[in-house]
C-alpha cells in the first residue's frame, strides 16, 4: 500500500508521499514478525528464517538511502539517492513476489496432508 501511496504521491505531495513511505517501511518490523510465525510451520520454515533476516537488510537499505538524500531543489540532479531508493523498494517487492510464489505454488501445504486419516495417523 504504501509504494502505491508513493507512487501517486510525488515529493511534491510530501506528507501522502511520507505517510506512504512510512506505510512500506512498517515492514523493518513486519517481515521478522512475519518469519517468526512463519517458521512455525514445518514448509515455511526456510522462508520464515531468511524473512527474519528481511527486517535487518531492509532496515540498512532505508539507512543508506537518508544517507544518500538530499531533499533541497539542489540535489535534484545530484547524488544516488534515486539509484538507492529503487535499491529498496525493490527488495521489498521481491519479498512480497516471493511469499505469493510460495503461496501459489502451495507451499508445501497440499490438501492431502490435512486429510483426517493423515492427520489422526500423526497425532497417534
Amino acid at each position: 500500500m504504501g509504494s502505491l501511496i508513493d507512487g501517486v504521491f510525488t515529493l511534491e505531495h510530501f506528507f501522502f508521499h511520507f505517510l506512504g513511505f512510512g506505510l512500506a517501511l512498517t515492514t523493518v518490523v513486519g517481515f521478522p514478525v512475519v518469519g517468526y510465525l512463519l517458521r512455525r510451520v514445518p514448509a515455511w520454515r526456510g522462508f520464515g528464517s531468511w524473512l527474519i533476516v528481511a527486517g535487518p537488510v531492509t532496515l540498512a537499505l532505508t539507512v543508506l538511502y537518508f544517507a544518500t538524500f538530499t531533499p533541497t531543489i539542489e540535489g535534484v540532479q545530484h547524488g544516488v539517492a534515486g539509484l538507492t531508493e529503487r535499491i529498496l523498494v525493490l527488495e521489498l517487492q521481491a519479498w512480497y513476489v516471493a511469499i505469493g510464489w510460495l503461496a501459489f505454488r502451495g507451499g508445501g501445504l497440499r490438501s492431502d496432508q490435512h486429510h483426517p486419516a493423515k492427520v489422526e495417523a500423526a497425532v497417534a
